[in-house]
C-alpha cells in the first residue's frame, strides 16, 4: 500500500509539473508580440513631428556702408515670426522587451523659422544719395530677423515643452502597437 501512495504521488507530482509546463508555454505562445520593425517603419514615415509652436515679434536695427547719406543705409525693421519645433521621428529607436517598448528619441530642436513677410514694417529709414544693394539689405535684414527669431525660441521653454508633447504624442501614436505593454520614452 506504501508503494501505492508513493507511486500516486510521483504521478501527481507529474501531473502538476506537466500543466504548469503547458500553461507556460501556453501563455508565451499566445502572448501579444509588439513588431518594433513595424513601430520604426510606421514612425520613419511620420519623419517631421511639430509639437510647438512659439509667435514672436521682434525688431532689427539695421545699418551698412560707411559714408552718410552717400552709401550708408540704416533701417528698423519689426516683423512677425512663426518658430516650429518638434522632433525628426526617423531617428527614433524602438526596442521591445517582456514588459516595455521603449522610444529613444532625439530632443526636440527648432525646425523651421518662417518670417511673414505681410508683417515687416520699417521705420526710420535713412536716404542715400547712391541707391544700390536694397535687395541685399533687405534679404540682409531677412536673415538676421530668422537669427534673433531662432535665439529668442531657444532662449524660452519653446524645446522643453516640445520634448514634452514629443512623448505624448509619440506615445499615443505607438499606444495600438504597444499590445497593453508599457510605453517609455527615453531621450538621446
Amino acid at each position: 500500500m506504501k508503494k501505492a501512495g508513493i507511486k500516486l504521488a510521483g504521478w501527481l507530482i507529474t501531473l502538476v509539473v506537466a500543466i504548469v509546463v503547458g500553461a507556460v508555454g501556453y501563455s508565451y505562445i499566445t502572448a501579444p508580440r509588439v513588431d518594433a520593425a513595424a513601430i520604426s517603419e510606421r514612425l520613419e514615415k511620420s519623419s517631421e513631428l511639430t509639437t510647438q509652436k512659439f509667435l514672436y515679434s521682434g525688431l532689427i536695427e539695421y545699418e551698412d556702408g560707411e559714408i552718410p547719406l552717400i552709401t550708408q543705409k540704416k533701417f528698423i525693421m519689426t516683423y512677425q515670426a512663426t518658430v516650429r519645433a518638434g522632433v525628426d521621428v526617423s531617428q527614433v529607436e524602438v526596442e521591445d522587451s517582456a514588459q516595455a517598448v521603449t522610444l529613444r528619441v532625439p530632443h526636440a530642436d527648432v525646425q523651421a523659422v518662417e518670417i511673414d513677410p505681410d508683417s515687416l514694417q520699417f521705420y526710420d529709414q535713412t536716404l542715400t544719395l547712391i541707391r544700390t544693394g536694397d535687395k541685399d539689405a533687405a534679404a540682409e535684414a531677412m536673415r538676421l530677423a530668422k537669427a534673433d527669431a531662432d535665439l529668442k525660441a531657444r532662449n524660452s521653454d519653446l524645446l522643453a515643452n516640445a520634448d514634452q508633447q514629443s512623448e505624448l504624442l509619440l506615445t499615443g501614436l505607438i499606444a495600438n502597437e504597444a499590445n497593453g505593454k508599457t510605453i517609455k520614452v527615453e531621450f538621446k
